[in-house]
C-alpha cells in the first residue's frame, strides 16, 4: 500500500494541530496515516471540522487522533478521549463518503480494484 504523500500528510497535520497533538504512544504516532492519497480531500474536510470542535474543548476533555486507516475498503478514524457526538458524526460522514471514493485516485462512485 502506498501511504499519503508527505505533502498531504503535512497539510493534514497543519489544519488540525489540536487533534493530532500526540501526548502518548498510539498507532497514529507509530504509523501515521495508513491510507492513500485518493482520500486526501475527504480527510481534509473531516479534520478541519474536527479541529473546529477540538480546539474549543477544555483541556481535560480534549480528543486526539489514535489511528487513521483503511479497513475492509472503508476509512476508519479512531480517537482517544471522551466520546463526542459531533466528532462521531463527522467521522461517520467521512467513513460513508470513503465507501464511494477510490482510495488510490479519489474517483467518486467508482472504486477501482488493485491489480
Amino acid at each position: 500500500m502506498t501511504k499519503l504523500t508527505q505533502l498531504h500528510t503535512d497539510a493534514l497535520l497543519h489544519v488540525a494541530p489540536t487533534f493530532f497533538e500526540q501526548t502518548r504512544r498510539s498507532p497514529f504516532s507509530e504509523c501515521g496515516f495508513e491510507v492513500e492519497d485518493g482520500w486526501y480531500n475527504l480527510l481534509l474536510d473531516a479534520f478541519v471540522a474536527i479541529e473546529a470542535i477540538a480546539v474549543d474543548l477544555p483541556v481535560d476533555a480534549r480528543v486526539t487522533c489514535a489511528q487513521v486507516k483503511e479497513k475492509f475498503g472503508i476509512l476508519r478514524i479512531y480517537y482517544d478521549g471522551r466520546a463526542h457526538p459531533a466528532i462521531d458524526t463527522i467521522i461517520t460522514q467521512a467513513e460513508l463518503r470513503s465507501a464511494k471514493t477510490c482510495e488510490s485516485c479519489g474517483h467518486i462512485n467508482g472504486v477501482h480494484r488493485r491489480p
